[in-house]
């Protein structure tokens, strides 16, 4: 089974879950922004919270999009069903890029083509906004059909290398009385731009 049959058919079992509540405060605001990845809309909801201008939505899964389509209707939002190497360029540039929880789908060799990629969608003031498994994540050691690439912070940084970043990495304990270690990672990253 391909990941995108594996996904459309864990969006078929999975009911919808909580907001996303790391997205900085104000990132959002005024600007025309890009999800990819954006599975049911948890994340998009955020998104809307912050007053965006216009926000492109962008999954592979025609299941997590239709989700996401049913729970939010706002007139501010276009849904895409694409792969993320295979974005229409007629969707233009973009004042931030959200990228939650996608990178881990893509191998190291595909996250350095993916962020070249994207500079052709992002303004020269834009901003990349990432959040991510980390190594050390206790689903590395779960088995796993879907394809996973737990984040270092040396890994994040090479492929990053043409931006300037931040990056920071996170972990902490899901819930109450579980010995399960949740590790995150999280960038924020804007192009550089050399002048002769």
């Amino acid at each position: 089974m391909n990941q995108q049959a594996l996904w459309d058919a864990f969006y078929k079992k999975q009911s919808w879950q909580r907001e996303t509540t790391s997205l900085p405060k104000g990132s959002c605001t005024g600007k025309r922004i890009l999800e990819l990845g954006c599975g049911n809309g948890k994340t998009l909801r955020a998104i809307l919270a912050q007053e965006p201008r216009a926000v492109v939505a962008v999954d592979f899964s025609a299941q997590a999009l239709k989700q996401a389509q049913e729970t939010i209707k706002d007139k501010r939002v276009t849904f895409v069903q694409a792969e993320v190497f295979a974005l229409p360029h007629e969707l233009g540039k973009f004042d931030s890029i959200l990228c939650y929880y996608l990178l881990n789908n893509l191998s190291l060799k595909e996250q350095k083509k993916f962020f070249s990629f994207l500079n052709s969608f992002l303004t020269s003031s834009g901003t990349l906004f990432i959040e991510d498994y980390a190594k050390g994540d206790y689903r590395e050691n779960k088995k796993s059909l879907f394809k996973r690439t737990f984040l270092t912070k040396a890994a994040l940084t090479q492929v990053l290398q043409n931006y300037q970043s931040t990056i920071t990495e996170h972990a902490f304990t899901p819930y109450k009385k579980a010995s399960a270690t949740r590790k995150i990672i999280r960038a924020i990253a804007t192009q550089q731009w050399f002048s002769n």
